[in-house]
């Protein structure tokens, strides 16, 4: 039930009553890579709820752009077994469909305010998280999220966040603003994301982010569990590219990651698992436990550096606050 005027671009859509799905067996897309959705929707408060995702309709709606989304209420958005496995294998591998999330799969310029939503998400698709699975930035000062809470279960195997899976820009490095022109702020998950298997890329895996780049997040907050094979794990944020910015957040995550590589498949931190050097970090604490086997220093192949010396590297780092720093 939505009220709204003429259906074209940029149209206001609201919500005026409660929408049950239970009798809808499989959602169908809105939104796709050829005609994304392009318009504005205010849920007026009211809920979504039992809504199955599944087939191609991989979220509310599959693909937008340009698109605001605010006081939506998402309740009990699931996802049937999408697996694939295959010929010859026991073990299920991430597949490469559509982004998973509650509101959007993938959108471009979008931005979410007052959607609070609960899930129960089994996806092998390459981008899941809790509100959006993957979103592309705009080089151009909004808020992206602000007072939006995600809880449930998110079971996947690609990037994997509890609000998002992944945040990525086209742009290049000498092109892009600094973080503070895209927020993220006064958002928080109450997750247990289980990743079932080694990703084809490596994973990155947060409590709130699986992956980001150029925003700027403050005062958020994670709590809950991740159990995951191998990868950049975080219980804020598991992969921090450039210009990420991060202030008064923390996370109380507990951590637990089961590979047996001795040689760099993991990377754990209690807030962020891998962050770059033209990203601060300001006013943050982490305080769950993380479980980490083979972590340790081991020599390198190479025998001797430039100078001489050893060289020496910390296979599968753990840290606190923070897995691992690469500095250009």
């Amino acid at each position: 039930a939505a009220s709204a005027g003429d259906i074209s671009k940029g149209t206001a859509y609201k919500q005026v009553a409660d929408i049950d799905c239970s009798s809808v067996e499989t959602w169908i897309v809105i939104g796709d890579w050829d005609n994304p959705f392009r318009h504005h929707y205010d849920g007026g408060g009211y809920t979504i709820s039992n809504l199955c995702l599944d087939g191609d309709a991989q979220a509310l709606f599959s693909n937008v752009k340009d698109s605001h989304f605010k006081n939506m209420n998402i309740v009990n958005a699931h996802t049937k077994d999408n697996h694939r496995t295959e010929e010859n294998r026991t073990d299920k591998q991430p597949g490469d469909g559509n982004s998973t999330g509650a509101i959007v799969g993938y959108g471009s310029g979008c931005s979410f305010e007052n959607c609070p939503a609960t899930v129960n998400f089994l996806s092998s698709n390459y981008c899941t998280g809790g509100l959006i699975g993957g979103v592309q930035l705009n080089n151009e000062k909004y808020t992206l999220m602000k007072n939006c809470h995600v809880s449930g279960t998110i079971t996947s195997g690609g990037f994997t966040g509890g609000l998002i899976g992944s945040i990525s820009t086209y742009l290049s490095d000498g092109d892009y603003k600094p973080a503070e022109t895209i927020t993220i702020e006064n958002c928080s998950a109450d997750v247990e994301i289980i990743i079932f298997t080694i990703s084809t890329e490596r994973a990155c895996v947060g409590g709130l982010i699986g992956k980001s780049f150029g925003v700027f997040v403050q005062q958020c907050h994670t709590t809950g569990t991740i159990d995951v094979i191998e990868g950049d794990i975080g219980g804020l944020i598991g992969d921090a590219g450039n210009y990420t910015d991060v202030t008064r957040c923390y996370s109380t995550v507990d951590i637990y990651a089961s590979s047996d590589d001795h040689y760099g498949g993991v990377s754990i931190g209690g807030l962020i698992g891998h962050i770059y050097s033209r990203s601060d970090v300001y006013d943050c604490y982490a305080t769950g436990d993380i479980t980490a086997p083979y972590v340790e220093w081991s020599p390198c192949q190479d025998s001797t550096n430039r100078n001489g010396g050893p060289w020496r590297k910390y296979y599968n780092p753990c840290g606190s606050l923070i897995g691992t720093l690469t500095v250009f």
